[in-house]
C-alpha cells in the first residue's frame, strides 16, 4: 500500500509539475505577445508621426504659396483701384457752364457741391469694389488651397 501511495504521489507531483510548466509557458507566450503588440504599436505610432509631419510640412508650403499668390493678387487689385481713383480725379468732374448760359445762378446744381458729392460717391463705390474684390480673392485662394489639400 505504501508503494501505491508513492506511485500516486509521484503521479500527482508529475501532474503538478507539468501543470506549472504549462502555466509558466503560457504566461511567457502572453508576455511575448504583449511585447510584440507593444513593438508594433510603437512602430505604427512613429510612422503616423512621420506621416503627420510630412503632411504638416506640405500644408505649410502650400499655405505660403497661396499667401504669396493672394498678396500679389490683392496688391494688383489695389493698384488698379488707385489707378481708377487717379483717373477720376484727373478728369475734373464737371465742365464749366457754357458761355451762352444766361446766368450761372440759373444752373440747377451748385457745381462745387455736385462735384464733391460725385467724388464722395466715386470713393464709396471704389471702396466697396475694393473690399468686395479682396473678399472674393481671399475666398478663391482658400478654395484653391482646400482643393489642393484633398
Amino acid at each position: 500500500m505504501l508503494r501505491a501511495a508513492y506511485k500516486y504521489g509521484v503521479c500527482a507531483l508529475t501532474a503538478a509539475a507539468l501543470f506549472g510548466f504549462g502555466w509558466v509557458q503560457g504566461a511567457h507566450r502572453e508576455q511575448i505577445k504583449a511585447e510584440r503588440f507593444e513593438a508594433a504599436t510603437t512602430a505604427l505610432g512613429q510612422a503616423a508621426k512621420r506621416h503627420a509631419a510630412e503632411i504638416t510640412k506640405a500644408d505649410k508650403l502650400r499655405k505660403e504659396k497661396a499667401d504669396a499668390e493672394n498678396k500679389r493678387t490683392i496688391t494688383s487689385l489695389r493698384a488698379d483701384v488707385k489707378r481708377l481713383r487717379d483717373e477720376r480725379t484727373r478728369g475734373g468732374g464737371l465742365s464749366a457752364p457754357a458761355p451762352s448760359a444766361e446766368s450761372p445762378d440759373r444752373i440747377c446744381f451748385d457745381p462745387a457741391k455736385l462735384s464733391g458729392a460725385l467724388r464722395k460717391f466715386d470713393e464709396g463705390i471704389l471702396g466697396l469694389v475694393e473690399g468686395c474684390s479682396e473678399a472674393v480673392i481671399n475666398l478663391d485662394t482658400a478654395k484653391k488651397w482646400a482643393q489642393e489639400h484633398e
